[in-house]
Order: C-alpha cells, then structure tokens, then sequence
C-alpha cells in the first residue's frame, strides 16, 4: 500500500515557487489552501487566490487570460 493517497502528495514533488520548496513553509506544493485576499493597506476588493509558498495565485488576473470555462468562470470572484 502506497504512503501517499495520490501523486499530488508525493513528498519529493517540488514547484516554480521557490518558497514553496523550502522545509518551512506552510504551503508546499502538496499543500495549496484556497484564500481571501487583497493588497495590504489597499481599500481594493477581496477576491480569490491559491496560496502557495509565500505567494499567492490571483485567481481573478489568471481569470483574465481565459483558462477557465463554465463554474470555474467565476472562482476568482468574492461575493
């Protein structure tokens, strides 16, 4: 029986976030929380990320560039 319920857990998997990759860090690539997020101290609106490393993936500039289609359309907006 595998140590790891799938691939996406694999310890040795590494990412293009450099911080991700460090022993540390609260979101490995194995680890990719779903957050709420704005620039600090700017009164601009919330909207939807991944966190990974000490980044964060803005799910509404990805948006932009249009790989998302049907619901997945909408995963960068906070109602």
């Amino acid at each position: 029986m595998s140590a790891v319920p799938n691939s996406s857990h694999d310890p040795a998997l590494r990412s293009w976030v450099a911080s991700a990759n460090q022993p540390d860090t609260e979101f490995p690539i194995q680890n990719l929380p779903f957050a709420i997020f704005r620039r600090a101290g700017s009164p601009e609106t919330y909207r939807g990320g991944i966190a990974i490393g000490d980044q964060i993936l803005d799910l509404r500039a990805l948006n932009l560039h249009g790989p998302f289609s049907g619901a997945g359309r909408g995963a960068g907006r906070c109602r």
